[in-house]
C-alpha cells in the first residue's frame, strides 16, 4: 500500500469554487497545493454541459459580485453579457412582476384589499421565534400564507416555522406602504430584484468563468475521498489509492464526515446527521424558441407544479428568444422525499411547463434531467449548534473547511470564493 500512496503538502478536497480559490490563493503566496475532486471534472455545482449545442449549468447561476478582485479573476478572458435582473412569478395562470407584493396591480381586487390589509396591520414580534413571524411581520398573514408560504415549501421543502431567520439578509425584498401602494395601482414599478446588474458568459455556460482558476490549479479528477486519518495525514480514496498531507483544506459536505473520520463521538455524530440540505432534481430543454411569456427567470407558487423555478442560460447570454437553453429545478429532502422517478419528474414538469405556455411540446429538442445529492442548507433551528459541534472537530483534527458545504452556510459564487480565500489566508498565516 506504501508505494500507493503520494506525498503532498497542502491537499484540497473538492475542485468548486471555494477549492478552486483556495488554490488560486496559495499558489500566488508561492505554495503549491494539489486539488482532489470525486467527480470527472472540476467545478462543482458551477459546472455547465452541453447537449446537441444547447448548454446547461448545475442549478442557476450569474455572477453579481461588488467584489473588483472576486470579479477579475472570474472574468479574466471571459466576455460576459451585462443585463438587469427581471424576474416573474407564476400562480394560478397569472405572471406578476417579481416581488409580488410590490406588484399587486394584476391581481383581483378582493385579493388586493387582502395583501394591503394585512401589509398595514402586520404583527410585530419582541422575539421573533421562526421565518414564518419574520414573513408576517414583513408583509402580513395573507401575503406570507398565499406566496412565500407556499414557495417555501417548494424550493426550503419544508414549514416556514421549521426555518430560523439568520440566513435571510437581503434574499427576502422589505418593501415599505408606499411601495406596496404604487404597485397595487400602477404596471411600472422599480426594479427591486436583490441580484439587479448580473453578468453572464456571452458564449458558454457559467463553468467558464472558473478557468482562470482551473487552468492555475493541479487537479486531479475521478479521486472520491472516502477515508481521512488525520493521525497519519493520509487520505485513502475509492479507487483504493491514497495521498499522505501536510496540510488538508476540505470543502467535503459536513455530513459526510461520519463515515469519513476515525473515532467520532455518538454527539458528534448525531450533530452531522442533523445538518440539513436539499437535493436538486434538475431539468434541462434545448427548445427551438420559447413562448409569449414575460420573463426567462420566474418562481412558480402552485404546489401542484413540481418546479420551483425556472430560468435560461441562454437568455442570459443575450442570446434571445430562440434556440433557448431553459432549466427548471425541483427540490426534494427528507423532510420532502421524491416520490417519482427522474425520468417521471422530467415528463411531469416538461407537460406543466406546456401547460404554463411556456413553450410547446413540437419545440422541444434536447431534454434531460441530472440529480445532486447537495443543492441547498436547510437553516433548522439547531443548524448552529450542529454545525459549531463539526466545525470544531475538524479544527481539533487540523482541518481547514471552506465552500457552501465546508462552511454549511448559504453561500454565493463570490462568497465561496471568499470562504477559499480565507482558508488559503489561514494556511498561510500558519506557516509565518
Amino acid at each position: 500500500m506504501e508505494s500507493m500512496v503520494e506525498k503532498k503538502d497542502v491537499v484540497i478536497i473538492g475542485a468548486g469554487v471555494a477549492g478552486l480559490a483556495a488554490s488560486y490563493y496559495l499558489k500566488q503566496a508561492g505554495i503549491d497545493s494539489v486539488i482532489y475532486e470525486g467527480n470527472s471534472r472540476p467545478g462543482g455545482l458551477s459546472k455547465s454541459f452541453t447537449i446537441d449545442g444547447y448548454y446547461f449549468d448545475y442549478g442557476g447561476h450569474c455572477t453579481f459580485t461588488k467584489d473588483k478582485e472576486v470579479q477579475k479573476i472570474l472574468e479574466t478572458n471571459v466576455d460576459c453579457h451585462a443585463s438587469i435582473a427581471i424576474g416573474y412569478n407564476y400562480k394560478k395562470g397569472k405572471w406578476i412582476k417579481h416581488p409580488v407584493q410590490n406588484n399587486l396591480c394584476c391581481l383581483p381586487s378582493d385579493e388586493k384589499i387582502a395583501v394591503l390589509e394585512d401589509f398595514i396591520n402586520k404583527p410585530h414580534y419582541e422575539q421573533m421565534k421562526n421565518y414564518r413571524e419574520w414573513l408576517q411581520e414583513a408583509y402580513g398573514e395573507y401575503y406570507t400564507n398565499n406566496y412565500p408560504a407556499l414557495y417555501t415549501r417548494k424550493y426550503w421543502t419544508v414549514e416556514p416555522e421549521m426555518l430560523e431567520t439568520r440566513w435571510v439578509g437581503p434574499r427576502m425584498y422589505q418593501s415599505n406602504l408606499h411601495e406596496v401602494l404604487k404597485g397595487a395601482f400602477e404596471l411600472d414599478t422599480p426594479n427591486v430584484h436583490y441580484s439587479n446588474g448580473i453578468r453572464y458568459p456571452q458564449n458558454g455556460g457559467f463553468e467558464l468563468l472558473l478557468e482562470n482558476m482551473i487552468r492555475k490549479s493541479e487537479i486531479q479528477c475521478n479521486k472520491q475521498a472516502v477515508r481521512i486519518d488525520t493521525a497519519n495525514k493520509t487520505i485513502m480514496f475509492s479507487d483504493g489509492t491514497g495521498v499522505e498531507y501536510h496540510t488538508l483544506v476540505s470543502t467535503v459536505p459536513l455530513p459526510e464526515y461520519q463515515n469519513m473520520l476515525p473515532d467520532i463521538s455518538d454527539v458528534q455524530k448525531r450533530a452531522m446527521r442533523s445538518l440539513n440540505h436539499t437535493s436538486l432534481i434538475l431539468i434541462s430543454l434545448g427548445l427551438k424558441k420559447i413562448g409569449d411569456i414575460p420573463a426567462t427567470t420566474f418562481y412558480i407558487y402552485d404546489e401542484e407544479i413540481l418546479p420551483a423555478r425556472a430560468y435560461s442560460t441562454s437568455a442570459m447570454s443575450g442570446k434571445g428568444r430562440e434556440h433557448i437553453s431553459l432549466q427548471a429545478e425541483v427540490y426534494s429532502s427528507k423532510f420532502k422525499p421524491l416520490q417519482l422517478s427522474l425520468e417521471e419528474v422530467k415528463e411531469q414538469t416538461i407537460k406543466q411547463l406546456i401547460g404554463m405556455h411556456v413553450f410547446e411540446e413540437e419545440d422541444i429538442e434536447v431534454s434531460d434531467v441530472r440529480y445532486e445529492k447537495y443543492a441547498n442548507i436547510i437553516f433548522t433551528h439547531d443548524i448552529y449548534d450542529n454545525r459549531a459541534c463539526v466545525h470544531e472537530l475538524l479544527k481539533e483534527n487540523g482541518i481547514y473547511y471552506a465552500g457552501r458545504f465546508g462552511e454549511w452556510d448559504y453561500l454565493w459564487t463570490d462568497q465561496s470564493m471568499l470562504s477559499g480565500k480565507k482558508a488559503a489566508m489561514q494556511v498561510i498565516e500558519a506557516r509565518k
